[in-house]
């Protein structure tokens, strides 16, 4: 639970720091009169999206930097910026969907830094972002390392091994992409019965605690699957701000270790 108490809090803050406007998106969508309570809510909005549609009325609230029209390389890094607002748009259905909530962070508020530690004989890691002295691309870069590396293992923790949560993930959701789709994320949603994702994460778990956390990574793993995360990933990251040395993972990635 450690762990996705973790990334629910990384995944809030990382829009923060975001090229998007968290405030105005969410009144777009209560305007919209869109709302999703479940899963089949889920898999019917996300199946009536239109890419182009979705990123055209997203785009006022990308906030967008000035570039040479001649430039036509930067001129295209800068249009992939609405992809921050498509991310957080879905990332706003899927934590109503999955039932996933933000818990509150720990110790006092108003602290100068985002920091991820871990030292175990399983995991060590140290990782974090200086929110006074940073500017917003390297605070969202970091924060991005940093969610990127906990759901990942998050998934080893959850289960008995990081190799059966892939198995599975891809037996479930992994025939329905050949690429990039928000139509087939809603296909794959409606088509895979929540039965047939709880019975894998009960295979899967490492014991009974865990079964719902892993339920949530393993529809997590259909919308990588789609390319359309709820989350801004390091290929968004890289694509947008190619400026930046994109963080490389450190410490113990290997497969947790058995006794």
């Amino acid at each position: 639970m450690l762990l996705s108490n973790v990334r629910c809090l990384l995944a809030r803050r990382v829009f923060d720091y975001a090229p998007i406007d968290c405030g105005k998106i969410e009144a777009h969508v209560k305007s919209s009169g869109i709302t999703v309570s479940d899963l089949p809510a889920l898999s019917k909005l996300v199946s009536s999206l239109s890419p182009s549609t979705l990123e055209s009325s997203l785009k006022p609230f990308t906030a967008f930097s000035p570039i040479p029209a001649d430039d036509v390389r930067k001129q295209a890094a800068e249009g992939k910026k609405v992809g921050y607002a498509v991310s957080y748009y879905l990332y706003l259905a899927y934590v109503r969907a999955v039932g996933e909530s933000v818990p509150k962070p720990a110790g006092t508020s108003g602290k100068s830094e985002i920091r991820l530690v871990a030292n175990s004989p399983e995991w060590m890691v140290v990782k974090k972002a200086n929110l006074s002295e940073w500017k917003n691309p390297e605070i969202l870069s970091a924060i991005i390392g940093m969610l990127s590396t906990v759901i990942r293992k998050e998934a080893e923790f959850s289960c008995k091994t990081g190799l059966d949560f892939e198995f599975e993930a891809q037996k479930l959701f992994g025939s329905f992409f050949k690429r990039k789709s928000l139509g087939k994320l809603g296909e794959a949603l409606s088509s895979v019965s929540p039965i047939a994702v709880k019975e894998a994460a009960e295979r899967i778990a490492i014991d009974k605690s865990p079964v719902a956390e892993v339920e949530r990574l393993l529809y997590l793993k259909a919308f990588e699957y789609s390319g359309y995360m709820p989350y801004p990933g390091p290929e968004l990251l890289a694509e947008t701000y190619p400026e930046l040395k994109i963080p490389k993972p450190r410490g113990n990635f290997g497969g947790k270790k058995r006794k």
